[in-house]
């Protein structure tokens, strides 16, 4: 797990995305990637893929939410048509869908709000008012699981969802990879539109742990590649307890033999990586530098570095000089 760290300004996000991942895209054979310029980067060919975990939203469908993105929605709706009042009524699972017509609210296709052009001003957003924003037509909304209409469901946070859903495995299994990544606050059916940067960036992440990952491509020798992951300051938003469980499950990645690459600001998240570069000194025409690179430890020897200076602190070390390298060579146990 390596972080590139600095002040704002000092280069990390020209060095990682520009230069690094820009020009494997363009080595990969992307043409539209715009490469950052460098003399050449030694190693590409060992990497098997690179995969960039950024904070862009994953989609901007008003009718996209985390249940859906994760797939979840799929076995919430079959549980709902499954239902005796579903089956006496003839309802089937796409009658859940807000992408199919037979159960959605037709008025705001099953969005839940309505658009409202204005005259030289933005348009604006208004709750529907033929299914006062539930997004579905009266007779889904009346079926119920355990005394809750689809609508309710949606409305659950993941982790009053995965107490809902305890005794359905598949459903708990999705949901706690959104409690891993710190996600357990969002409500199933919240629109991904209007998730953070770091919210869309963890979702993401969720969905990566999911999948049934597939040996990355082989090299020449037949030998499985890793993977490298770049992460944009994944701990945006995040309390201490959720970047724990956050680092816990980057952990986990680097043991199964992938490479996280991380822009991050964050010291806790910081002082618990493998390997840290440091750039600066400053930020603008004064960045764009190595300052230090190494272990957490080795950064908060270096006195030019104001990361290993805020490490200093977090460590409990000493200021300057001497005295830091003597500290740390306890820590070190030499």
């Amino acid at each position: 797990m390596i972080c590139v760290t600095g002040v704002s300004g000092s280069g990390k996000s020209t060095l990682v995305e520009d230069v690094l991942y820009n020009n494997y895209l363009r080595r990969s054979g992307n043409t539209s990637a715009e490469p950052g310029e460098c003399e050449r980067i030694d190693g590409l060919e060992l990497i098997g893929e690179m995969v960039h975990m950024g904070q862009e939203l994953p989609t901007r469908s008003m009718r996209s939410n985390p249940a859906t993105y994760l797939k979840i929605y799929d076995d919430i709706r079959k549980l709902f048509a499954a239902s005796p009042e579903a089956r006496r009524l003839g309802v089937q699972a796409r009658h859940f869908s807000f992408n199919v017509t037979g159960g959605r609210c037709e008025k705001c296709s099953g969005t839940g709000t309505v658009t409202i052009e204005m005259h030289f001003m933005a348009d604006l957003e208004v709750k529907c008012d033929a299914c006062d924003g539930r997004r579905f037509q009266s007779h889904i909304l009346a079926i119920k699981l355990r005394n809750y209409s689809i609508n309710q469901v949606l409305d659950l946070t993941v982790e009053d969802a995965r107490a809902f859903f305890i005794h359905h495995p598949a459903i708990v299994k999705r949901l706690d990879a959104l409690i891993a990544v710190g996600l357990g606050y969002i409500r199933l059916g919240q629109t991904t539109s209007t998730l953070s940067g770091g919210e869309a960036q963890r979702l993401k992440l969720a969905r990566f742990l999911l999948a049934d990952l597939e040996p990355a491509p082989a090299g020449e020798d037949g030998k499985y590649l890793p993977r490298m992951f770049i992460l944009d300051e994944p701990t945006t938003g995040l309390s201490s307890t959720d970047i724990k469980r956050l680092i816990k499950v980057l952990n986990r990645l680097v043991t199964e033999g992938n490479t996280l690459v991380a822009i991050e600001h964050n010291l806790e998240f910081i002082a618990n990586a493998d390997y840290v570069i440091d750039l600066g000194p400053g930020g603008g025409d004064e960045g764009g530098r190595i300052v230090a690179t190494g272990s957490p430890l080795d950064i908060a020897a270096c006195e030019k570095s104001e990361t290993g200076r805020e490490l200093r602190r977090l460590f409990g070390l000493p200021e300057r000089g001497r005295q830091v390298r003597s500290a740390l060579r306890t820590a070190a146990g030499v």
